[in-house]
């Protein structure tokens, strides 16, 4: 890097002796053709210090973008000095050492015109060219920073996708983790010999009671929807089919407490286009039954379901058991229902728990 730099330097400063020498050559060939006796070195003296001065005015408008009045204090203080400079030069130093580059006809107001004149003339072109410069410098930092925009937002997606890559693989080992739990479940539980075994019971019971043989028969579906909706795609059912087997488990819980126990159930808007993980509903009802004091017709559990064209809202209030030790936020079943609402909603959905003395209230809400 160091040694591009220098070869930039290097040809930067080859390229202005070059300009300036054929400036020098352009200056001299114009007044040959006016004074054919024309000293060359006279041209090249009286020019150098005004390449100096160039390079200074140059110094010059640097300062005086920070600062106006000592900017202009220095360009006055160049014009004097190489004046002054260029002055002795032609008629003291170099006639000293015998080189007499001036004429006759050579006075100090003749001078000082060809001085304010070159003066004027190197003010302008160092002025255009630092204006050049600058426009010039703008355009690199320009060109620059869109560069530097565009490499960050290609970083910047790059990491997004990255992101999004490692988001998707995140999902599904979740997924993978569920369905693995609810596989191993099923291995407990070996469903196909409990559907035998309520088959039986319900062809056994049918002669005996109709009751009894459609209580089986709601057990036997309530199971089977427990068992066989979890490899669903995207771990969803449609919310009526949650409902239908929620009323099953309820019907269920009336007969095993023979009808003591008091629910007010009510449905407000259309179950269409509307969907959830299998047993979410189902599972906090069951924990209701569970801990929940149903028994008093004042405080029934309360089971309360609106949607809309866009949302999902479901109540579940119920009255706990007296000397009731169980924390039921921290429930294994709820916690596998957080698991499962993350992973079909991610950030759509909501669960507010209110956990007091008397009551036990647990809402979700989900958006589309």
């Amino acid at each position: 890097m160091k040694n591009i730099l220098n070869i930039s330097y290097t040809n930067k400063s080859l390229l202005h002796v070059g300009s300036w020498l054929i400036y020098i050559i352009y200056v001299y060939l114009l007044n040959l053709l006016t004074n054919k006796e024309l000293n060359p070195l006279f041209i090249f003296v009286y020019i150098i210090p005004f390449i100096g001065l160039f390079y200074l005015l140059l110094y010059g408008f640097k300062i005086a973008k920070k600062n106006i009045y000592i900017g202009g204090v220095l360009l006055v203080f160049l014009f004097v000095g190489f004046s002054g400079i260029a002055f002795l030069l032609l008629t003291k130093t170099l006639p000293y050492f015998g080189i007499i580059l001036t004429t006759e006809s050579f006075s100090i107001k003749v001078f000082f015109q060809s001085v304010i004149i070159e003066f004027i003339k190197f003010f302008t072109y160092a002025l255009l060219y630092h204006i050049i410069k600058e426009l010039i410098d703008r355009e690199k930092r320009i060109r620059k920073i869109k560069e530097e925009k565009h490499i960050l937002e290609i970083q910047k997606k790059e990491q997004e996708l990255e992101n999004a890559e490692l988001i998707q693989k995140e999902l599904l080992a979740q997924k993978e983790k569920i369905q693995y739990q609810y596989a191993f479940l099923r291995a407990q539980i070996n469903p196909h010999f409990l559907y035998n075994t309520l088959n039986v019971l319900f062809a056994q019971a049918l002669p005996l009671s109709e009751d009894l043989a459609n209580n089986i028969m709601k057990l036997s579906d309530l199971m089977r929807y427990s068992l066989d909706n979890v490899e669903t795609e995207n771990m969803k059912v449609p919310l009526q089919k949650e409902i239908d087997h929620l009323l099953t488990l309820i019907d269920i819980h009336h007969l095993r407490f023979s009808n003591s126990k008091f629910i007010d159930y009510s449905l407000n808007g259309s179950t269409e286009n509307h969907f959830l993980p299998p047993l979410s509903i189902i599972t906090v009802i069951e924990n209701a039954f569970k801990y929940g004091e149903l028994s008093n017709p004042e405080f029934p559990l309360i089971i309360k379901i609106d949607t809309t064209s866009d949302s999902l809202y479901f109540t579940s209030r119920n009255k706990k058991k007296k000397n009731s030790v169980e924390v039921l936020s921290n429930n294994v079943g709820l916690d596998n229902l957080s698991k499962r609402l993350d992973f079909a909603f991610r950030d759509k959905y909501k669960i507010d728990i209110t956990n007091d003395n008397d009551f036990y209230t647990f809402e979700l809400t989900i958006k589309k």
